[in-house]
């Protein structure tokens, strides 16, 4: 897609790295297309990213507190490596600090399934899979990244949609 290629060339212009992450990546691992695309900006901080993406797409900050940004009128989201951390109740009782200097397996950790924290460098093609993802879609099994994943009970019922949709056993 030209817009990911011109959003890639400028995040790297500004000396950052922008990964492809989650579904979009799982899909092209199952060789299925990739209707939304989320980019994972590395070395930019946010007012900087923020400013750098209004210069060439329009921009939506709908989950400006999550780090997240739209770009209007394209499947594209961009976002910060972020970690979460459990302070209250239930799946929204979470506290979100982005980070753009933060370790990219650290980043890919907050993620809930293994098939969902592999990231792909849109230029290069080079694969960043932490957790085996890649090994667990061939082998059609689905599994937790860390520990963590018992913190939003939300997570199991997504767990078995994901399940269900991919043919996955859960491990």
């Amino acid at each position: 897609c030209s817009a990911l290629d011109a959003l890639c060339a400028s995040v790297r212009a500004a000396r950052g790295c922008a990964k492809l992450v989650g579904g979009c990546v799982r899909d092209a691992v199952l060789g299925l297309p990739a209707t939304d695309l989320d980019v994972e900006v590395y070395g930019i901080e946010s007012t900087a990213l923020v400013e750098l993406l209004s210069s060439q797409f329009p921009v939506d900050l709908v989950g400006e507190s999550f780090g997240v940004i739209r770009l209007r009128d394209l499947p594209i989201d961009v976002s910060l490596p972020r970690r979460e951390s459990k302070r209250g109740l239930g799946h929204r009782g979470f506290e979100i600090h982005s980070d753009p200097q933060l370790d990219p397996r650290d980043a890919a950790s907050r993620r809930d399934f293994t098939i969902n924290a592999i990231a792909l460098d849109p230029q290069s093609g080079r694969v960043f899979d932490p957790f085996g993802g890649v090994v667990d879609l061939e082998n059609r099994v689905l599994r937790h990244t860390t520990e963590q994943f018992s913190e939003d009970p939300l997570r199991v019922l997504r767990g078995m949609q994901f399940a269900a949709r991919f043919e996955l056993q859960p491990a």
